[in-house]
């Protein structure tokens, strides 16, 4: 499980906004990969493995094909991944209460990605990306969360501005209209 989290941390911390597609479908994976024993039960790994890409594959033809639908979707999983890792990471102790509060941080999710979409996607992307790859690589418990937000905020100002050079609407003509 290190080497594909590695990788997609990576792809999503510094391509996540501008591959939406991929953003939906590492979200996928990860997620199918994750929990795919605690549904299937005990498998081999390549079953878990299947798994996964079934669902980054899904995720990412929802992506190209229906992309509204896909924001909802992503925002929520997002939302709902950085919610069970933040309890996680604070301690929180897995009661019959975390699927509601996983649940209410996926609605957050999507609230802001459907209205803050690019802002959020990068955020949301830089934050997962960097939380795959730090739980990809063994650190010292004390430099972890240096190493975590160092990389979010490498990963949002990488992705910023790839945003700002990019031509159209959001992109140079925007940077543009601020400065001049």
């Amino acid at each position: 499980m290190i080497i594909p989290n590695l990788v997609a941390g990576s792809i999503l911390l510094i391509l996540g906004r501008k591959l939406f597609w991929l953003f939906v479908g590492c979200m996928g994976f990860v997620i199918g990969f994750g929990y795919a024993e605690q549904f299937l039960g005990p498998q081999p790994v390549y079953i878990v493995v299947l798994a996964g890409i079934v669902l980054g594959v899904l995720g990412a033809l929802c992506a190209i094909f229906l992309q509204s639908l896909a924001v909802g979707i992503a925002g929520f999983m997002a939302g709902g991944y950085l919610t069970l890792l933040l309890l996680d990471a604070i301690g929180f102790q897995q009661t019959q209460l975390l699927w509601l509060v996983c649940l209410a941080g996926g609605v957050i999710g999507t609230v802001l990605l459907v209205f803050l979409f690019d802002y959020a996607l990068i955020v949301l992307s830089s934050i997962i990306g960097s939380a795959l790859v730090v739980n990809s690589i063994t650190l010292d418990p004390e430099i972890r969360i240096w190493v975590f937000a160092g990389l979010v905020v490498l990963g949002c100002a990488v992705q910023a501005k790839i945003m700002s050079i990019e031509p159209g609407p959001d992109g140079r003509r925007r940077r543009k209209r601020i400065y001049s």
